[in-house]
């Protein structure tokens, strides 16, 4: 098992606690911002046979955010399951496609807290969160929506070396006052 850690020097800091990915609009904060280091105890350390997880992760990020989200599937393995919220049924990747079809409309501004990355074998878990809005992308006059979710996404080594997202386990809890 492994604690990622990312090297600093991918990162200008924004606040004591949270860091801005350098030419990417993603943004990692510790989790809690109670007196812990500048890099989130998840991001320990990385061995360079995992860069390609580190990559993913930071990837998946810069995608959620972006106006392209349709690339955020190409991240999945072709087996992919999402278990979403409420519901016992699993959504595979057609059916998340058309659930994510919301962000047509709206963009992600959320801060993102990667609280635990593992890495072992052919397997990884990445814990991490989201805490912010839904903001229209062509509608100015509409208010932002309050979008709050923890995952826990799981990583599968693929036969070539590289990793892809195969679960996305996730749930909405309430928002923090």
């Amino acid at each position: 098992m492994l604690l990622i850690r990312l090297p600093q020097d991918n990162f200008v800091t924004s606040c004591r606690f949270c860091l801005v990915v350098k030419d990417s609009p993603s943004k990692i904060c510790c989790p809690g911002g109670n007196g812990r280091p500048i890099l989130a105890p998840a991001l320990a350390r990385v061995r360079k046979e995992d860069e390609a997880v580190k990559a993913l992760i930071l990837e998946a990020l810069d995608v959620i955010r972006s106006d392209d989200f349709d690339r955020y599937f190409d991240l999945f393995t072709d087996d992919a399951v999402w278990m979403m919220p409420s519901t016992y049924k699993d959504v595979h990747r057609d059916e998340a496609r058309s659930f994510y079809r919301f962000t047509q409309k709206f963009r992600f501004d959320q801060e993102t807290a990667v609280e635990e990355v593992v890495v072992s074998e052919d397997y990884a878990y990445v814990r991490v969160s989201f805490d912010g809005y839904l903001r229209p992308k062509f509608d100015d006059g509409s208010p932002p929506m309050r979008s709050v979710s923890r995952h826990i996404w799981i990583l599968r080594r693929l036969s070539d070396g590289s990793w892809k997202i195969a679960r996305d386990i996730w749930n909405t809890p309430k928002a923090k006052n």
